[in-house]
């Protein structure tokens, strides 16, 4: 009958709604509904409500709206109508179905964080590594099972207390500094430290730290994954112990060889076991003969403890049945001594002078007791270990080795004594000096083997011996000569001699005073003889022992080296490894590739490390190969410097000059390869970016000259001398990397082409490096391969 414009857009044909049309058609919600609209017009029901009914339109995706009816009653017409009401509820429906939808989100997303922590509650209770997590103030607040297993406390008894109270180290506790470094860094901080358990068992912890930012602006937790790194500690430790052991056990063999003086060589030995044991007191007491007591006879021993040196002791301290038990090889380890057996005046005694542990050992000369060799703890108790027992007992052989050659050697010289006093025939030269007179009293026939003159020069003229000395040595003999004639210091002196057949031969002269019987020195014996053989193999020992300290020195630089260089691609391999294993899946290909590149790049820098290794390694055994072929330089330049322009893209240029026509020479292609790539990335290494590298290749008519220049940092004037030794680097690099090899590497690579190698260098100037290499090589390859034939 009618209708408002605003029905329109309820309307399912908004065309069709026009009057005297049949509503329906426009609602199709009518349908069905004649009955119900009946009794509303009778009054017999109140109204005829459609809720949430959806309509599509053109401009909007969905158009809600309520329709209801109430019975009318007009002037104009008696008859009862309907009045039928649309409202849009678009606006409240979409609210509902948002916050369901909202709703559901939020039930899911609860849901998931349950389970998540439950998953991530399971996995720190399932991890093999102890976990703690502290507040800002290093109050801890979380472990996991592995924590409790490692410290043996509950995690009642370690909640809620400071971190500090369980981990022995204030070097990474969340304190200002540290707090600053952690929150800061989007690294892990990996640091060894010593904890104690709740048995205070000292046990060794590497713990990796890092620091999340908490619910609270401003504030940290602390995450701290520790390992359990004891035996490992426990055996560098033992290392280091045998390592010291065997550095003992060869300075005192030294001794023995250089000195044989038997009061250095014990005094060396308790102080050296003193320091390696940390005990307080180390003694050697000195057995008599005849079994009736003792003294000690060398002593080591803490500033605040007495002294034993000298000092006897009775019999019933050491009674004679202790000498049979030692004599014996017995080894005595008290720990303890309410625990030793022992005898009551022992036991006193050891208590009288504060002793709480002792360990002793015999020293065996001539399969008889010597003496004994004892360490003593006063400050404490101790358990003595096979190490410590097996070192005394070792130190103890070589101490009967230095008694042995010790009164060897006095029994020696004592026969050589009486020996030359009886007969000339001897080959050592032996002469009778008046110091008064400035005479020669008798001079053997010696002197005439060994000097090559007749001995009748020398009672004509007592000084003329000293025409035959080496001129570097006749200043210091003639010094020497004059104190021992004015009886100040008696002549003993080694030096040389340029005999009458023209060779140089070493002489240790030596004169003695002999007195009257008012005790004045009215004579003065010598004795000369030829050590040339000896000084040779002085010589020979000292060149071993600087090629073994040598060779000490390049393991150690290796091994610190190479834990130092491959420690950092290793660690990049790892992380890039278990970040792409865990989060590839939400990587895109970039990020992928990324670590790809970071992974192949630290591969690329262990296996150049190696290589450079085995160069290294070959050169120094003399097994380096030299292979020249005919090739000719330029070209070979030229592809070279092709490489190393791909490898730097656009950050360096690199200048290539050449001179002469390119003629082949016979040169190893390898170790070229290995001089020009180190000096070439050296020079782009060492100099800043967009900076020109400069490379000169000069054939001339017998050798090609090498020149590369750059316009880098330069090297210290002090550096240069040491510039090709192994593993040294320049004071001036900075952070920059690298391992010292390359300059090592490129100088034996020149040395087996027979060339030379030069530098011009100033800091902050640029460095110049110039190779010689001669074009002949294929001569020296087939002498070096001849040369070798023989030494087989």
């Amino acid at each position: 009958m009618d209708f408002s414009e605003g029905i329109l857009p309820f309307a399912d044909y908004p065309n069709e709604l026009i009057i005297g049309q049949d509503a329906r058609r426009c609602f199709p919600e009518l349908i069905g509904a004649e009955e119900r609209l009946n009794l509303i017009m009778q009054g017999q029901d109140l109204s005829f409500e459609v809720k949430g009914i959806c309509r599509s339109l053109e401009k909007k995706n969905r158009l809600y709206f309520d329709l209801y009816t109430n019975p009318i009653k007009t002037e104009a017409c008696l008859e009862k109508q309907l009045i039928f009401f649309l409202e849009d509820i678009t606006e409240k429906m979409l609210l509902q179905q948002q916050l369901k939808q909202q709703t559901n989100e939020t039930n899911i997303l609860i849901n998931s964080v349950a389970g998540y922590r439950n998953y991530l509650n399971r996995i720190i209770a399932a991890m093999g590594d102890a976990l703690l997590v502290t507040s800002n103030s290093g109050i801890i607040e979380t472990i996991n099972q592995a924590t409790e297993s490692l410290l043996g406390y509950s995690v009642e008894e370690i909640s809620g207390k400071h971190i500090s109270q369980f981990i022995k180290s204030t070097d990474f506790l969340p304190q200002d500094h540290q707090l600053c470094l952690l929150s800061e860094s989007e690294h892990l901080q990996n640091i060894e430290s010593v904890c104690y358990t709740k048995n205070q068992e000292e046990i060794f912890v590497a713990f990796s730290c890092s620091a999340i930012k908490s619910e609270v602006e401003g504030l940290y937790n602390f995450i701290y994954v520790g390992r359990d790194i004891t035996e490992r500690k426990r055996a560098e430790l033992e290392l280091r112990r045998q390592n010291r052991r065997s550095q003992l056990l060869a300075t005192i063999a030294l001794k023995i060889r250089q000195s044989l003086q038997i009061e250095e060589i014990l005094q060396t030995t308790v102080n050296e076991v003193r320091s390696l044991l940390q005990v307080d007191r180390v003694l050697i007491l000195r057995v008599f003969p005849d079994g009736t007591g003792s003294a000690v006879v060398t002593e080591s021993v803490v500033s605040h403890l007495p002294s034993l040196l000298n000092r006897q002791f009775l019999p019933e301290v050491f009674p004679v049945e202790y000498h049979q038990m030692y004599r014996k090889g017995r080894i005595q380890a008290i720990e303890a001594l309410e625990n030793a057996q022992i005898s009551p005046c022992h036991a006193q005694f050891l208590e009288d002078l504060g002793i709480q542990s002792k360990l002793v050992v015999p020293i065996i000369y001539a399969d008889e007791l010597w003496g004994l060799l004892i360490a003593h703890q006063c400050n404490s108790q101790r358990i003595w270990d096979n190490f410590e027992i097996e070192l005394l007992q070792q130190l103890a052989n070589q101490a009967a080795i230095t008694i042995s050659q010790s009164q060897l050697l006095q029994a020696v010289q004592e026969s050589e004594k009486q020996f030359r006093q009886l007969t000339e025939n001897i080959n050592e030269v032996f002469w009778l000096f008046d110091p008064e007179k400035d005479q020669v009293l008798y001079i053997s026939s010696a002197y005439e083997k060994l000097w090559g003159y007749h001995r009748e020069s020398l009672y004509k003229h007592p000084q003329s011996w000293l025409d035959a000395v080496y001129q570097d040595d006749r200043d210091r003999v003639i010094a020497a000569v004059e104190k021992s004639h004015q009886c100040q210091d008696f002549f003993n002196q080694e030096y040389r001699i340029i005999g009458a057949d023209g060779f140089l031969r070493w002489i240790w002269g030596r004169e003695f005073p002999i007195h009257n019987e008012r005790g004045e020195i009215y004579r003065i014996a010598g004795i000369a003889e030829n050590i040339t053989d000896r000084k040779q193999a002085e010589e020979e020992i000292n060149k071993s022992l600087e090629q073994e300290k040598e060779l000490n020195e390049l393991k150690s630089s290796f091994i610190s080296m190479v834990s130092h260089e491959f420690r950092t691609p290793l660690s990049t391999i790892l992380l890039s490894s278990e970040l792409l294993q865990n989060y590839s899946h939400k990587w895109d290909q970039t990020k992928k590739n990324k670590a790809f590149k970071r992974i192949h790049s630290s591969v690329k820098t262990m296996s150049k490390l190696l290589e450079d290794v085995l160069v290294i390694g070959k050169s120094e055994a003399g097994k380096q190969e030299f292979n020249p072929v005919l090739l000719n330089p330029i070209l070979f330049c030229e592809e070279l410097v092709s490489e190393i322009q791909l490898t730097i893209a656009l950050t360096h240029k690199i200048n290539f000059v050449t001179k002469g026509d390119g003629n082949n020479a016979y040169l190893d292609e390898k170790l070229l390869r290995q001089i020009l790539n180190n000096l070439m990335t050296n020079a782009v290494k060492y100099s800043s970016p967009s900076s020109t590298v400069h490379l000169l290749c000069d054939c001339q008519e017998e050798i090609v000259v090498f020149e590369v220049r750059d316009e880098g940092i330069g090297i210290p004037l002090e550096d240069q001398k040491h510039l090709f030794e192994t593993f040294h680097r320049a004071s001036n690099v900075g952070q920059i990397p690298g391992t010292g090899l390359g300059l090592a590497i490129v100088k034996q690579s020149v040395d087996l082409h027979q060339g030379e190698i030069n530098i011009q260098s100033q800091v902050g100037a640029g460095t110049t490096f110039i190779v010689k290499l001669p074009t002949n090589c294929q001569q020296q390859a087939e002498a070096i391969t001849l040369a070798q034939g023989y030494a087989q």
